[in-house]
């Protein structure tokens, strides 16, 4: 997270990627990695990253708010204002 808060995101997406190649029960990067990957302005594959942190088990309800509020950011992004107001 320090390296996403840097703005430094190449490095952030790396050390996300040993966690889940290192800890693959570790559902909680998957959300991490997709702000990261919001912030650098890859919106598809953040997509992707929020929705395979929802298909994780276990959730809290806030942690549930918390992917859907960063969809509504992705959906926002690309102008589907329909889809954004969902989330």
């Amino acid at each position: 997270q320090t390296y996403a808060n840097l703005r430094q995101f190449d490095k952030a997406l790396e050390a996300y990627d040993r966690v889940i190649a290192t800890s693959p029960n570790n559902t909680r990067v998957h959300y991490w990695k997709g702000v990261a990957l919001l912030r650098s302005g890859r919106n598809p594959e953040a997509e992707q990253s929020f929705l395979t942190y929802l298909g994780s088990e276990h959730l809290e309800p806030w942690q549930i708010g918390a992917a859907h509020f960063r969809l509504g950011q992705v959906y926002n992004r690309r102008q589907d204002l329909v889809r954004a107001e969902e989330h």
